[in-house]
Order: C-alpha cells, then sequence, then structure tokens
C-alpha cells in the first residue's frame, strides 16, 4: 500500500513506521478497552438460583429418558415455591434497575385506555356483548332482548375478583417456547384493587401484571354464576300472609313412552306410560312438585293410500320376473 505523506518532509520510510506505530497503538487501546472494565459499570452479575437435579428416568418402548426437573411440576411443594420466590428475585431484581420502566407503563397505560366492544352473539333469544371501559382488568358481559335495547350488566368479573382481596388466585401467563404458546401458572395474592391490581407473587410486589386468566379456588357465597330471581316482600299489617308465585320458564322438555301388555287371550290389556323431563335451564328446581296434563293418544292413522301403492308395485314386480328352469321331472 503507498504511503501518502501530509506533511513535508517526511520519507517513505518514517511514514511507514509512523503506520505501523499507530496500529500498535489501536490494538493496544482495543486490548485495554476489553480487558479492563470501568470500575463504576452499572451491569451487575446476577447469581441465579441453583436448580436441584433429581435422578429420575423413564423408559418408553426401550429408550431411557431422563427426567430430572420433574419436581418443578408440584408448584404446590414448599421446594418448588421456594425455586419460584428465588427466580423472581432475580427477574424483578432485574427489571427494576431499567429507568424507563416507568415512562413506558405510563404510555401504554395511556394507549390502552379507551372503550371497546367485543362481538354480539345471540343465545337463547337474547343478545349478548362484552364491553370494557379502558382499564378494567376483565371485560364486563352484558345482555340484551334486542340489539336496540339498553344493555344490562349481566357478570362482572371485576366484582368477582374484588372478594378475592387478601386471598391467593392462580395468575395464567402466555410464553412463547419453540414457535408455540406455552402457559406458567403463577401462585398470587391479590393485595388491593384500586384500579389495577397489586399482588403478592413470593417475596416480591407487583403492580399491574400480564396475564392471560385467573383462575379462582372457588365462588364466593354471596356470588352467584347465573341470573338469579329474588323477590323482596313487606307485610305492613299484623297478620301473616300465604304468597304464592308463578313463573314461566324455558329450556325444558319432555316426552312420554308407552308399553301395552296384552292378556293372553287377546281381550284385554294394560297400558303403562312414563313421562322422561329433561331440564336444560340452568336451574335446578329442589322439592318441585309436577303435574301432568291428561290428553288424548297419538293413534297411528293407517295410510291406505300408501300401502296399496306398495301392494301394487310388489304385484307389478313378481309379474316382470323370469320364469323358473323346467325340465322333464318338473320346475325347479
Amino acid at each position: 500500500m503507498p504511503c501518502v505523506s501530509f506533511r513535508p518532509g517526511v520519507s517513505r520510510r518514517r511514514c511507514s513506521t509512523l503506520i505501523f506505530a499507530s496500529l500498535l497503538g489501536v490494538v493496544f487501546l482495543s486490548a485495554c478497552v476489553s480487558s479492563s472494565p470501568a470500575p463504576d459499570s452499572p451491569v451487575p452479575r446476577w447469581a441465579y438460583p441453583s436448580t436441584r437435579r433429581a435422578d429420575v428416568v423413564d423408559e418408553y418402548h426401550g429408550v431411557k429418558v431422563a427426567d430430572p426437573y420433574r419436581w418443578l411440576e408440584d408448584d404446590n411443594s414448599p421446594e418448588t415455591k421456594a425455586w419460584v420466590d428465588a427466580e423472581n428475585a432475580v427477574t424483578f431484581g432485574y427489571l427494576r434497575r431499567i429507568p424507563e420502566r416507568e415512562a413506558i407503563r405510563a404510555r401504554l397505560t395511556k394507549l390502552w385506555n379507551y372503550e371497546r366492544y367485543g362481538v354480539p352473539f345471540k343465545q337463547g333469544g337474547r343478545y349478548f356483548i362484552s364491553k370494557n371501559d379502558g382499564l378494567q382488568n376483565q371485560s364486563v358481559l352484558y345482555t340484551m332482548d334486542s340489539l336496540l335495547d339498553t344493555p344490562r350488566v349481566l357478570l362482572d368479573p371485576n366484582k368477582l375478583l374484588q372478594k378475592f382481596v387478601g386471598r391467593e388466585v392462580t395468575l395464567v401467563r402466555p410464553r412463547m417456547a419453540s414457535g408455540t404458546t406455552q402457559y406458567d401458572e403463577v401462585k398470587a395474592t391479590l393485595l388491593s384493587l384500586n384500579g389495577s391490581p397489586v399482588w403478592k407473587i413470593g417475596n416480591e410486589i407487583v403492580t399491574g401484571g400480564s396475564y392471560e386468566s385467573i383462575r379462582f379456588p372457588e365462588l364466593p357465597e354471596n356470588l352467584y354464576e347465573r341470573p338469579t330471581l329474588l323477590w323482596t316482600l313487606q307485610n305492613t299489617g299484623a297478620r301473616r300472609h300465604r304468597v304464592e308465585a308463578s313463573y314461566l320458564t324455558a329450556n325444558l322438555s319432555w316426552s312420554a313412552d308407552y308399553v301395552l301388555n296384552v292378556a293372553k287371550d287377546e281381550s284385554s290389556g294394560d297400558l303403562d306410560g312414563w313421562v322422561t323431563l329433561v331440564n336444560h335451564s340452568g336451574t335446578a328446581f329442589k322439592n318441585a312438585s309436577l303435574q301432568l296434563v291428561a290428553g288424548d293418544l297419538h293413534r297411528v292413522v293407517a295410510q291406505y293410500g300408501m300401502d296399496e301403492m306398495k301392494a301394487m308395485s310388489r304385484v307389478a314386480k313378481e309379474a316382470n320376473a323370469p320364469a323358473p328352469f323346467q325340465n322333464s321331472q318338473g320346475s325347479v
């Protein structure tokens, strides 16, 4: 490579020496930068918790498959909970050091704060639609008699969440692994629910959180999972009154079956019948009395026209059939 001098009086040999010395300086400087990091570096060395390897081996079709971490599948064991707490301490310890985290959270909260609706659907003669006012943790299910009616609240999952303040639930979190969606279940205690939930996960206090669904261990005693009819009666008099309420319900079906036992002389018989009632209304009617209304039996009416047509068709087929084989001894 030719040497180019920008100052007069510098020879070609002197220029080559300067270039070589400069290259040495670059190499030396690079070595210093890579081998001696700044003492005030904000990046710490994270100490991940150690994971115990168990001696668990299964054999499938003659092939032995090791499964040393099967003990982690028991998320209720004290050892697994301690391991999850240690992992969360490392994860949230790193996330808290990100200075832009709160700004990102505020920006995303602003973008998500808008009213949105689900796709309406019709079931059982009624219309249903979900609605979220923007920052609700779960969308509220509404019902309408027609698409022009004002929606009425049918089920509010957020009220269900309020019943579990101070209790433990399971958060289901999706994650991508090898191109497929996997779901992790995390035990969390709901500390408060003022606009945004505050969780206690292990030894960490977490606000908000990303999860797909929440699993509750049970329903509260005073919360109904389906519409319930309640009556409030007020008696201003001194006497007691007997009140009887009647109402109609849907999604009930029934069928009747009969068995006729005929005597040996065919002069008499006994007719037994029973009714099968199927309840698809979603409500149990305890201690309900059933009353069957008598009616006329459905008798089968002979279809003479159809029977005659079938008989004529059978005769025509027999007339057009080929004659049987004849021999000297007779027909076969």
